[in-house]
Parts: C-alpha cells; sequence; structure tokens
C-alpha cells in the first residue's frame, strides 16, 4: 500500500513538472493534481479544495508583495482561455484546475474507469475555454489581482468591486469546517 503511494506522489509530481514546462500548451496541469487526491484517505477532497483556495488567498492578502506561487499561474500564458476571470477573478483558474483534477480523480482513481465523472471532467475543462472565446471582455491578470491588494481598489466597477471573492468564499467555508470539526470533535468526547 505504501508503494502505492509513492508511485501517486512521483506521478503527480512528474505531472506539475511537465505542466510548468510546458506553459505554452498547459493542459497537462489539469491532470497533475488527480493522484494527490487519491492519497488523502478519507478526508473529504471538496474540503481540500476549499482550503487550498483559503491558503491561495491567504498568501495573497498577507504576501501580496513577496512572489508567491498560485495554481492560476500554470495557464497565464493561454489568456484567450481565461476572459470568464473577469467575473470569477484570477484565482477563479485555481478553482477550475482543482474541480477538472477532482473529476479526474473521481472518474479513474476511485472505484476504476468512471464514465459520467470523465465527462464532468471534460466539460470542466472545455466549458469555460469555449465560453471564453465568446466574451469580449480582457482577463483578469496577476499584476492586476496584485495591485488591487496591494494598493486597494482604484474603482467600484468590475472585478475591482469584486475582487477575489472565490478563494474568500472558499476561506470563510474553511474556518466554517473547522469549526465544524471542533464542534463535532467535542460533542463526541462527552
Amino acid at each position: 500500500m505504501a508503494k502505492n503511494r509513492y508511485i501517486l506522489l512521483a506521478i503527480s509530481i512528474v505531472l506539475l513538472i511537465a505542466a510548468f514546462l510546458t506553459k505554452s500548451f498547459p493542459i497537462i496541469i489539469f491532470a497533475a493534481l488527480a493522484p494527490l487526491f487519491a492519497l488523502t484517505g478519507k478526508v473529504n477532497k471538496l474540503s481540500l479544495i476549499f482550503f487550498w483556495l483559503a491558503l491561495e488567498y491567504l498568501e495573497l492578502k498577507f504576501f501580496a508583495d513577496k512572489h508567491v506561487f498560485f495554481l492560476a499561474d500554470a495557464v497565464y500564458e493561454k489568456t484567450e482561455w481565461l476572459r470568464w476571470t473577469n467575473w470569477t477573478g484570477y484565482l477563479g483558474a485555481s478553482l477550475w484546475i482543482l474541480l477538472a483534477n477532482y473529476f479526474l480523480y473521481l472518474g479513474l482513481l476511485q472505484n476504476g474507469l468512471r464514465v459520467p465523472y470523465l465527462v464532468v471532467f471534460l466539460i470542466v475543462i472545455v466549458g469555460p475555454i469555449l465560453y471564453s472565446y465568446t466574451l469580449q471582455s480582457d482577463y483578469v491578470a496577476r499584476l492586476n489581482m496584485l495591485l488591487l491588494y496591494m494598493n486597494g481598489p482604484t474603482s467600484t466597477e468590475g472585478y475591482n468591486a469584486r475582487g477575489e471573492w472565490i478563494p474568500r468564499t472558499a476561506a470563510w467555508i474553511s474556518v466554517l469546517i473547522l469549526i465544524s470539526a471542533v464542534v463535532r470533535n467535542n460533542i463526541r468526547k462527552k
């Protein structure tokens, strides 16, 4: 069993490295994290997505002036795929990558091949890309996101009004998950 864990970890590391080496066509990133979901055991996989996004939001809030890594950086060279980030924020692309990996995990790594989850996996990847080609708006660049959080909003319209609402919401949900876990643990002890 331990050997399988190392194999899954190695596969994930190789895929992540390959994804960042092929930034001009970053399709590998949509499979790179799926093996990590298999390593988490009994932990709720969706809560991992919330915690990841919350961590990225905390990095943004407290370390915006430092060079930090965001999962969304893996697809930044394909700006024509990211026009929808005007609605979700730059880190909406992180959610996109995490959801694609989650459905790939459900379709391939959890209980064998499950076609419905693989169909959802493909829809999660292709849907936002196709939607981006229908939009005329610009994408939210990393620099715009960092400037918003370092200098404050310059206007009250569009992205400046919403900011990074997906990871901000994930941060609050993560807090609720932690509080729920503490309360549930205390109730079981009594």
